[in-house]
C-alpha cells in the first residue's frame, strides 16, 4: 500500500535518525558563503520562442560566471504562466555561479515535443554555485532537472514564500519521466529545497513524474534533500537512492506522500526503507478521505505502462487511487459503495476521436449518446459537425443532459471539397476547459473524395483515368492551416490516398514553420502509404488517426460496397499500419471509428480487426486476410493503447482521461472477459456491462445490477 511519511528529522540515508523541532523552507544558513559574490549582468528573457533573441535558449548560451537571467513579468505574467514549447535539449550549464531566476514571473518550460529517450529539462553539468529557482518543468523524456559530473554547491529551488511567481522560489517539477536526478560520482553538497515535485500548490494528484520523484545514484554523495519539497504522486519512489556508494546524503524535513512505491527507496547498502528504520518517522494513511466507491476482486487495465491492479478507488468524480484490494479497500468507509467484480475486467472507456454517431441519429441526440455509451465509448469526436449538430449538442450539454465528454469539430471543408470557411469563429470558439463533458478543439478539413469523389492516390481506380480527387494544393492547404491554427484551433484533415496525404503533409510542415506542432494537427485515415511519406510522421509531430476493421472481403473480391477498388500491384500500400508504427515508434499514432461501409462503431470489432484482419461476413462466414494485409498485424497489449490514452492524445486530453490513475476522471467500463485473455476471435463476443463517466453509472447492461452502483 501506498504510504504517506512526512519527514519531520534530518536522515542521513542509511544511518541513524535525529529528531528536528523547525521546518524552516529556506536554504539552511550555514550553507551559504559570507564572503561577497562578483557582480554579473543579468540576462532578461523577454521571449515565449524556442530559439532566437531574447529567448531562454539563448540566454543559456550566452551566460558567463556570476550572470542572472530572468523573465520579464510582461511577458511571462506571475498570476497566468506562459509556456516555452521547447523543441530540443536546452544548452547545459558548465559555468559556475549562474542563477537562473524565474520567481517573479510565471514560466513553464514544456517538453512535450522534445524528441529522444533520456533528455532533461535543464541539466548542471560539472559546474559549481549555480541556482535554479521559480520555474515549472513539464512533459520531458528524463528529468525534470539533472546535475551530473563535477556538480557542486549547486542549489535547486528555494523559499516558496520570496517571489510574485505561482510558487516563489521553489521549482514545479511535473509529468516528466523523472523528477530531480542527481548522478555520478562528483554530484556532491548540492541542495534541493523548497520544490514541489508531483504536485501544485492546491495538492494536484495528476502532475506526478513518470518514476521517482527524486532520485540519487551512480555515487552522487553528501547532498541534502530538504527542507520543504513536497513530493507526491510520482509513479515510483518518493525518494530513491541506489548504491552503496551513493552515501552520507542528507534528507530533512520533506513531506513524502501518495507516491507510487514506498515514500523512501534506500536501494544497495542498506537495503531497506526509511519507513522501517527510523522510529521518529510518522505514517499516515494514504488519505484522510474516504471512497465513495471501491471496485475491487478484479483485473483493472490501468493503461499506464501496462500495469495491471486489482481494485480501485474513487471518490466523486475522480479516481482516487489504483492498486490491490488490500491497498484500495483501505480507503472504504461508512459511506462507501463495494462493488465485487468478481474477477471481471475493469478498464478506461474507450476514447473515439472520430466518428459521425450524432449525424446518424439526426434531431435524436439523446438517443446518439445512449448508443456511444453502451458501445463502452466515454470520450468522443464528432467530425464534421454542422451548424444544426453544433446547436444540438451545446443545448444539450448547457441543458446539463449531456452524459459523456464530446469533442465537436465544425467542418471547414465539406467532404466534396466545399470551402465553407470559418463560420464557427463566433458562436464556436476553441475550448479545451480540462473536467469538461463539451470541447471544441479543432475544425475537420476535406483534402481528397471518400464518401463524396475518389481517393487522390498515385495510382488509377479501375475505370478511372485521373487518380482520383485532391481539393487542394500545398500552398492552399498551408494558407487555411496558418488562418486556422491562428485562431486557436487543431486542424484535422481527411486524407485517404498517397497523394492527398502527401500535400496533406506538407501543407503542416509549411504552416509549422519549424515550430512544434503545439496544436497536434491530425492526418485521418492515412489508408495508402509508400515508404517515403512513412517517416514524416515523427518528423512533424503529426498525428495520425487509423482504422481496426479492416473490409477484408471488399480487398479479396467482394466489391458490392466500394465502387473503386484498388489494383492489385498497389494493394500492398493499403491500410499499411503496422509499418506506420514500426517507421514512427515515438509517433502518437491513435484508432478512430469512422467506419467504412459495412463497419461499426463497435470499439471490439475495432480491436478484433486490429489483431486479425478478418471481416465476418453478414451470413457469419470469414474472409481471411491475404498475405499482405496479415503482416500489419497489431497486438492486443498494441491496440488497446491506441484506443485509450493514445486516443485521448488526439483530442488534447491524456492528462485528465485515457487511463486509470490517481487524479484522473473516473470514466471506466466493466467487461464480461478480459481482452488480453480471450482467443483473438472471441473479442467480437466480449460484452460492455456498465459504463461510467466522472464517477457516474451512464449505461448498465440489462436491469441495474450490483456493478452498477
Amino acid at each position: 500500500m501506498m504510504k504517506r511519511i512526512i519527514l519531520l528529522v534530518i536522515v542521513t540515508l542509511i544511518a541513524a535518525c535525529t529528531t528536528q523541532t523547525t521546518t524552516p523552507t529556506s536554504i539552511p544558513p550555514d550553507t551559504l558563503t559570507s564572503a561577497p559574490l562578483p557582480q554579473g549582468k543579468t540576462i532578461i528573457v523577454t521571449s515565449t520562442s524556442d530559439s532566437g533573441t531574447g529567448s531562454l535558449r539563448q540566454a543559456l548560451l550566452d551566460a558567463q560566471p556570476y550572470n542572472t537571467i530572468t523573465f520579464d513579468p510582461i511577458v511571462f505574467p506571475p498570476d497566468a504562466p506562459v509556456s516555452i514549447n521547447v523543441s530540443s535539449e536546452l544548452p547545459h550549464i558548465r559555468v559556475n555561479n549562474l542563477t537562473l531566476d524565474a520567481s517573479n514571473a510565471g514560466v513553464i518550460l514544456d517538453g512535450s515535443h522534445v524528441t529522444g529517450e533520456w533528455v532533461a529539462g535543464l541539466q548542471i553539468v560539472s559546474s559549481e554555485a549555480n541556482t535554479i529557482m521559480g520555474l515549472h518543468i513539464s512533459h520531458f523524456p528524463g528529468p525534470g532537472i539533472a546535475i551530473s559530473g563535477d556538480a557542486k554547491h549547486n542549489v535547486i529551488g528555494g523559499d516558496r514564500g520570496v517571489g510574485a511567481g505561482p510558487f516563489g522560489q521553489g521549482n514545479l517539477i511535473s509529468n516528466n519521466v523523472t523528477g530531480i536526478d542527481l548522478a555520478t560520482e562528483g554530484t556532491a553538497l548540492n541542495i534541493v529545497t523548497g520544490n514541489l515535485i508531483g504536485t501544485d500548490l492546491d495538492g494536484s494528484d495528476w502532475l506526478g513524474n513518470e518514476r521517482d520523484g527524486v532520485i540519487i545514484w551512480e555515487g552522487a554523495h553528501n547532498n541534502t534533500i530538504g527542507p520543504g519539497n513536497i513530493i507526491t504522486n510520482n509513479g515510483g519512489c518518493g525518494i530513491k537512492a541506489k548504491g552503496a556508494d551513493s552515501s552520507g546524503n542528507t534528507l530533512t524535513q520533506n513531506s513524502i506522500y501518495d507516491n507510487g512505491e514506498v515514500g523512501l527507496c534506500l536501494l544497495g547498502g542498506g537495503n531497506t526503507t526509511i519507513a522501517t528504520n527510523c522510529p521518529d518517522c510518522t505514517e499516515e494513511p494514504h488519505s484522510d478521505e474516504q471512497a465513495s466507491m471501491i471496485f475491487h476482486n478484479g483485473v483493472i487495465l490501468t493503461m499506464e505502462n501496462e500495469a495491471v491492479a486489482s481494485a480501485i478507488a474513487v471518490k466523486d468524480e475522480r479516481i482516487m487511487d489504483v492498486g490491490s484490494d488490500e491497498a484500495m479497500l483501505a480507503y472504504a468507509g461508512s459511506g462507501t459503495a463495494l462493488i465485487d467484480l468478481e474477477g471481471r475486467t475493469l478498464m478506461p472507456g474507450f476514447v473515439d476521436p472520430h466518428s459521425h454517431i450524432f449525424a446518424n441519429w439526426p434531431g435524436d441526440p439523446e438517443g446518439a449518446q445512449n448508443d456511444i455509451l453502451a458501445k463502452g465509448i466515454t470520450t468522443y469526436g464528432e467530425m464534421s459537425a454542422h451548424e444544426s449538430i453544433m446547436h444540438d449538442i451545446v443545448d444539450l450539454e448547457r441543458a446539463g443532459r449531456l452524459r459523456l465528454r464530446v469533442s465537436l469539430y465544425p467542418a471547414h471543408v465539406d467532404n466534396c471539397g466545399n470551402l465553407l470557411g470559418s463560420w464557427y469563429l463566433e458562436d464556436y470558439p476553441v475550448t479545451r476547459e480540462p473536467g469538461a463533458t463539451l470541447q471544441i478543439p479543432g475544425v475537420k478539413i476535406f483534402n481528397d473524395g471518400g464518401s463524396c469523389n475518389v481517393p487522390a492516390t498515385s495510382y488509377n481506380y479501375n475505370g478511372r483515368t485521373d487518380f482520383g480527387d485532391l481539393y487542394f494544393s500545398v500552398e492552399e492547404l498551408s494558407a487555411m492551416l496558418i488562418e486556422i491554427q491562428s485562431n486557436g484551433y487543431q486542424a484535422a484533415i481527411h486524407s485517404l490516398g498517397d497523394r492527398a496525404i502527401e500535400v496533406s503533409q506538407k501543407a503542416i510542415a509549411a504552416a509549422l514553420d519549424d515550430g512544434p506542432n503545439t496544436l497536434r494537427h491530425r492526418i485521418e485515415h492515412n489508408a495508402v502509404l509508400p515508404d517515403e511519406l512513412l517517416p514524416v510522421y515523427s518528423e512533424h509531430d503529426i498525428v495520425a488517426l487509423i482504422f481496426g476493421y479492416f473490409p477484408t472481403c471488399s480487398f479479396i473480391g467482394d466489391t458490392s460496397h466500394y465502387k473503386y477498388v484498388t489494383p492489385p500491384e498497389y494493394q500492398y500500400l493499403e491500410w499499411r499500419y503496422r509499418t506506420l508504427g514500426d517507421a514512427n515508434p515515438d509517433a502518437h499514432i491513435a484508432w478512430h471509428a469512422d467506419s467504412p461501409p459495412m463497419g461499426s462503431q463497435d470499439p471490439f470489432l475495432h480491436l478484433h480487426g486490429f489483431v486479425t484482419r478478418k471481416q465476418i461476413r453478414e451470413d457469419g462466414t470469414v474472409c481471411e486476410p491475404p498475405e499482405w494485409a496479415a503482416d500489419d498485424l497489431f497486438t492486443i497489449e498494441e491496440a488497446l493503447p491506441m484506443m485509450t490514452i493514445k486516443a485521448a492524445y488526439a483530442l488534447h486530453r491524456e492528462e485528465e482521461l485515457g487511463s486509470l490513475k490517481a487524479g484522473k476522471l473516473a470514466d471506466l467500463i466493466i467487461l464480461s472477459d478480459n481482452p488480453l485473455e480471450v482467443i483473438p476471435d472471441d473479442l467480437l463476443n466480449i460484452q460492455v456491462l456498465m459504463t461510467m463517466v466522472g464517477g457516474k453509472v451512464e449505461y448498465c447492461a440489462g436491469r441495474p445490477t450490483v456493478l452498477c452502483p
